[in-house]
């Protein structure tokens, strides 16, 4: 059964939903990270990329590294590093269970929500849409994620209106 989104969700997760689901090689599969052309997916929906980030999974114990940030995640204030493990960022809560779920069911987790971690103070919400990925096509060793921000009234950065 196909992972629906909420209708109220933004076009950029729904875009990367739909992208990961055209990566899967099977029905039964998910794709791999050598499955994922980031120009492949410039060039249908650039707006997304700035809005991604990637997880390693470490399986025993299951632990998640940062493998890349994206540039939208940074601006709004997104705590951690390129190469940092989440546990020393203190993820917790609804973040981890959504993650340790995309991991035990192979499937799409969507959340929509205060941020769980210190963001800018000027963040009102933000969805996140967490998607595996796995070498094998079975056993997710990497975690494709998006975070599109919603900002209090007015308080956009000015990075993020100018493009």
């Amino acid at each position: 059964m196909p992972f629906i989104l909420p209708p109220d969700s933004s076009p950029l997760i729904a875009q990367i939903l739909a992208h990961w689901d055209g990566m899967r090689p099977g029905p039964d599969l998910l794709p791999a990270r050598r499955h994922f052309d980031p120009a492949a997916l410039a060039g249908v929906a650039p707006d997304v990329l700035p809005h991604l980030w990637l997880l390693d999974i470490e399986p025993s114990p299951r632990r998640y590294r940062l493998r890349l940030i994206g540039t939208k995640l940074k601006v709004a204030g997104s705590p951690g590093r390129v190469g940092d493990y989440l546990d020393a960022v203190d993820v917790t809560g609804e973040a981890q269970r959504c993650l340790d779920e995309t991991c035990r069911t192979r499937t799409p987790q969507y959340h929509r929500g205060p941020p769980a971690l210190p963001h800018t103070e000027d963040v009102r919400e933000l969805e996140v849409i967490y998607l595996p990925l796995a070498t094998d096509g079975s056993t997710a060793d990497i975690i494709l994620a998006c975070t599109v921000y919603h900002w209090k009234p007015g308080r956009e950065p000015m990075s993020l209106v100018l493009g």
